[in-house]
């Protein structure tokens, strides 16, 4: 890794660094948890909920929390049902990542966590799977009250690079999403690696893998 002068390695966390049947299991609780959210706010049956989450999924590539704010509830009740969800009766370890994440540090690279789910979530996830969360610096999530870091801007890549004092090309984000991890990174001026079971052309700008054991 060396050799293409990388200092910081930036990861998400759910279909990046957490991944397999178990977390399937576990992420396929979030609809479900999103639309009960959305049905007490707008004291309205589930069905229906889900009848509205559904339309912002379809307008907005999937993202059926946008329904919260347009509807002005406030992002707080979906952030409340997602750390209200439990993964330790979901997850279990995975040690192959914990040794990948060990050779990056070996060769003197800081890794880090960008995320959009919430810190505290996100922190109970990591450990769920046998990763500390404390060996991340930086450790960015969703905060409650706070609106998503990774917002399709790139933004949050280049205050990184300033807080680190980091050139934007040394660094690599490596997620599961276009829209919120590879091509914003990319605006950035990051070089990134995209989580995928998809086959993909790979570039000096765009790299594909299927899971982060991959990645050495």
């Amino acid at each position: 890794m060396k050799n293409i002068n990388t200092k910081l390695i930036l990861f998400d966390v759910d279909n990046t660094l957490v991944f397999g049947e178990e977390a399937e299991a576990f992420y396929r609780l979030y609809p479900g948890a999103l639309e009960r959210a959305l049905a007490r706010q707008l004291n309205a049956s589930e069905s229906r909920a889900k009848e509205i989450a559904d339309e912002f999924r379809a307008n907005f590539n999937g993202r059926g929390e946008l329904a919260f704010e347009s509807l002005g509830l406030g992002s707080e009740p979906w952030y409340e049902a997602v750390c209200g969800l439990e993964p330790r009766r979901y997850l279990k370890p995975l040690p192959a990542v914990r040794n990948v994440l060990d050779k990056i540090r070996r060769n003197d690279i800081r890794i880090g966590v960008v995320t959009n789910g919430p810190t505290i979530q996100s922190k109970n996830i990591l450990r769920q799977v046998g990763i500390k969360d404390d060996i991340f610096a930086p450790f960015i999530g969703w905060e409650k009250g706070m609106p998503f870091p990774k917002d399709g801007s790139g933004k949050i890549f280049l205050d990184i690079a300033e807080r680190y004092g980091t050139d934007p090309q040394e660094m690599i984000m490596i997620g599961d999403s276009l829209n919120t991890d590879i091509l914003p990174a990319q605006k950035a001026g990051l070089r990134t690696v995209h989580i995928t079971e998809k086959q993909a052309p790979q570039t000096e700008q765009y790299r594909t893998i299927r899971s982060v054991e991959q990645l050495p």
